[in-house]
């Protein structure tokens, strides 16, 4: 068996950000369960006690990991149902499409970043006129969305495999189209999702209302 070799990180160079990054691609790949100081530490080609001196433990290592990835989304300038969406947008890109790994509800990290990211959006829409009621039910619904779509992107394969998935669906109706008669009206009008679009639809859908 070949051991995978890893370029070693000169001694004396290894600080926070080069671990957070290894960390990031370790956990994109093998998920924030499977993630340990010495898989990160291999990854970097350096002992796992050098990443003790910058973390006390693999949950700190993860804590630093999600605040990390919160601090790369953008605060928008837009106001209103434009900025709420252009933060979701930004928590899109980074923890579904970047760093799909960090969107694990059972972390259980909350940081000063994402508190804030979040009474953004209550805030957006506040100034778009909804009640709180309806707002903090939409912003629920973002997480948990995101937390679908990220787990969905750790999956083998791509959205556009879905094309697959329907010509497969397409198949077993077309056998006996009157079993199943408003998905077969539905399904030749079934779109092809890229992950934008995943998103964007999401949007048409859920805040067409308050447009």
């Amino acid at each position: 068996m070949v051991e995978q070799t890893r370029r070693r990180t000169p001694r004396g160079t290894l600080n926070k950000p080069m671990i957070l990054a290894a960390a990031a691609a370790v956990i994109a790949e093998q998920g924030a369960e499977a993630m340990t100081m010495r898989l990160v530490a291999t990854r970097l080609g350096v002992d796992p006690m050098a990443l003790y001196r910058h973390f006390g433990n693999k949950a700190d290592l993860l804590a630093a990991s999600v605040e990390d990835a919160y601090e790369q989304v953008p605060m928008p300038e837009a106001g209103g149902i434009e900025g709420f969406q252009q933060l979701v947008r930004g928590l899109y890109r980074v923890f579904v499409i970047d760093r799909p790994g960090l969107l694990d509800p059972t972390l259980r990290v909350s940081t000063d970043r994402s508190l804030a990211i979040m009474d953004r959006m209550l805030a957006f829409l506040a100034e778009a006129g909804l009640p709180v009621r309806t707002a903090v039910a939409l912003v629920g619904n973002v997480n948990r969305f995101l937390i679908g779509c990220a787990a969905m992107q750790r999956q083998p394969g791509d959205w556009e495999g879905s094309a697959e998935f329907w010509a497969q669906g397409k198949a077993l109706l077309a056998a006996d189209p009157a079993r199943y008669p408003a998905l077969w009206a539905a399904i030749g009008e079934a779109p092809v999702f890229s992950q934008e679009d995943v998103l964007e639809s999401w949007f048409e859908v859920t805040l067409g209302s308050f447009r």
